[in-house]
């Protein structure tokens, strides 16, 4: 590979991290209602509604882990900024 060519793939590497878009617990929540909502106007086919339940209960559990956790690691900062005024 020339010098040329490592360049053009690390500027395109660079590139695409730069125009990733970033996907929020609040984006992961909206898509959960939406599958809930799909599912009570009968969007799925019975044989759909297994792998559609199995995924959306995988990503409720998902959420549910990430607000504890979330939860924890505000409890540990005011926790310690509190030590931290003393």
């Amino acid at each position: 590979m020339t010098k040329t060519e490592q360049v053009a793939d690390q500027t395109a590497g660079t590139e695409a991290q730069a125009a990733a878009p970033g996907l929020e617990l609040q984006d992961l929540a909206l898509v959960l209602n939406l599958v809930d909502v799909s599912i009570k106007r009968g969007a799925f086919e019975r044989a759909e509604l297994r792998e559609v339940l199995h995924v959306t209960d995988k990503l409720d559990v998902f959420l549910q882990y990430q607000a504890q956790a979330q939860a924890r690691a505000k409890e540990l900062e005011t926790a310690t900024s509190k030590e931290g005024e003393q």
